[in-house]
């Protein structure tokens, strides 16, 4: 049996569950734990896929291959959200996708291909529901991200970025250190600083550590 952690019952996939009903998704999902230490593979390329991931504490990040062989950064992965969702639901797609660990990382693990043979139950259907709510939130986020990896340059991603977080106010707080960020952009992380000091330099933003305060709306004019 899982220990029903607050950790785990906040996430979006079971915060409207009883104990009850969580323990019974839990076995129905065959639900289990893994602690994974910093760079360790929690799923390598080319593998069938059971289940699906659910970080609960640490980070992780997908990365895929390019033409040429080379990585590049494809998603990452914070407490609360989950990964190879798909890959979990059509279980003979191997995965074009490496998720690794970038941090002592603790995942929960839950065979969704089970929801697709069962006779669904109002547990189950509420469980399908949050699901389908989660995935559709995880495919805006990686539009978001797609969006960002087309541009060209450091600054335009920078832009792009900045205008996918602001909401009212100027000042924006972003959710990522700056190696995270930079992993995010998909650029080096010496070429990021030295382009938000060449953006604060030019007027356009300030900042300190995670915050950045919005000076000229002409850098999100895109």
């Amino acid at each position: 049996m899982i220990d029903v952690r607050p950790d785990i019952r906040k996430n979006a996939l079971f915060k409207d569950l009883s104990n009850e009903d969580f323990e019974f998704m839990m076995t129905f999902l065959e639900g289990h734990i893994k602690s994974f230490e910093k760079e360790d593979i929690i799923i390598d390329y080319f593998r069938l896929v059971e289940y699906a991931g659910i970080v609960l504490q640490g980070q992780v990040k997908g990365v895929m291959l390019n033409e040429n062989g080379n990585e590049y950064s494809l998603n990452l992965y914070y407490p609360g959200d989950i990964f190879a969702t798909s890959y979990s639901l059509l279980k003979d797609e191997s995965s074009l996708v490496q998720f690794r660990s970038i941090q002592q990382s603790q995942i929960l693990f839950v065979k969704l291909s089970n929801l697709l043979k069962e006779d669904a139950t109002p547990i189950i259907n509420q469980f399908k529901s949050s699901l389908l709510k989660v995935v559709a939130a995880n495919n805006t986020n990686q539009n978001k991200r797609m969006q960002v990896l087309a541009q060209k340059s450091i600054r335009d991603k920078i832009s792009i970025y900045l205008y996918s977080m602001k909401e009212s106010s100027s000042k924006i707080i972003l959710p990522l250190n700056r190696q995270a960020l930079a992993d995010y952009l998909n650029v080096d992380r010496c070429a990021l600083s030295r382009e938000l000091s060449n953006l604060k330099k030019e007027g356009y933003i300030d900042y300190h550590k995670n915050e950045i305060d919005i000076l000229n709306e002409d850098l999100l004019d895109i």
